[in-house]
């Protein structure tokens, strides 16, 4: 018997330009989700900003939060709170992340906890709770603490290692502008994909991620493999994730396009 699912991944997204998967969130990632995410097809690496470019003063959102970028201290997780397996509903084999935002408040307390990427219900639960149960260091401007806003993944292992929340790194475009997003694409119509006759007779199964362009209308653009797992496979998992659909990211109440990296699991039974 054959399956396949899917895992998004969040990246970076760009105002009103397609970008590539840099696997990156407004730019906001670190480990690979089994999903996120996009991937995560690569891990969250910050990029480097040339030093002669002229960066503006943080500015905050119409809530007084701040994004993450140049300028600011990025919040930590002081405190951890480990999630709880569900006794149902975990990962049966690789991993799952549910993708959490939040606002980190001055007294490093996180407010406006948001799911934003599920992982499947039981996760999603025990996710948000060890999140709240977190404390954080608050996130900096010239010293003093400021309300930041991030993104934070919690990983749910088949083999159950304990499942930490992170939060995940901002990536910046160019000249260290911060590519944020105030909410990230969400996927609204999944057309799942087929084995290939080829991954059916030889049995292989396994994940391919594609890296793709969310743009403003919620339509998927610039797909590319980035890990591949031949067979057919990968021309599959494009056709799929070309049929998509998404509500785009959103930055100022505005469409903007964004990101992303998905992965299509083609599970053997």
């Amino acid at each position: 018997m054959f399956r396949c699912t899917f895992a998004l991944i969040l990246m970076s997204s760009a105002v009103g330009s397609a970008i590539a998967q840099q696997e990156a969130t407004p730019g906001l990632q670190e480990g690979p989700l089994t999903v996120k995410p996009g991937a995560r097809p690569t891990q969250d690496v910050q990029q480097a900003r040339p030093s002669d470019s002229p960066l503006s003063p943080p500015q905050p959102f119409s809530d007084g939060s701040y994004p993450q970028g140049p300028g600011i201290t990025n919040p930590k997780i002081a405190n951890a709170v480990a999630a709880v397996y569900p006794a149902e509903g975990g990962p049966e084999s690789g991993s799952v992340a549910p993708t959490i935002s939040l606002i980190v408040g001055v007294d490093g307390v996180p407010v406006r906890v948001q799911l934003v990427h599920s992982g499947g219900e039981g996760c999603d639960a025990a996710a948000m709770e060890a999140v709240r149960q977190s404390t954080f260091e608050p996130g900096l401007l010239d010293g003093k603490p400021v309300p930041v806003r991030v993104v934070v993944q919690v990983a749910f292992w088949a083999d159950k290692r304990p499942a930490i929340p992170r939060v995940l790194r901002a990536r910046y475009g160019p000249g260290g502008h911060s590519r944020q997003y105030d909410q990230p694409p969400t996927l609204t119509r999944n057309v799942p994909a087929e084995f290939s006759n080829e991954a059916r007779t030889r049995k292989i199964g396994g994940t391919v991620v594609i890296s793709l362009t969310v743009t403003e209308e919620g339509l998927p653009t610039d797909l590319k493999v980035v890990k591949p797992l031949g067979a057919g496979l990968d021309e599959k998992a494009l056709e799929s994730v070309g049929q998509y659909r998404f509500r785009p990211a959103m930055k100022d109440g505005k469409p903007v396009a964004a990101q992303i990296s998905v992965q299509v699991m083609f599970r053997l039974y």
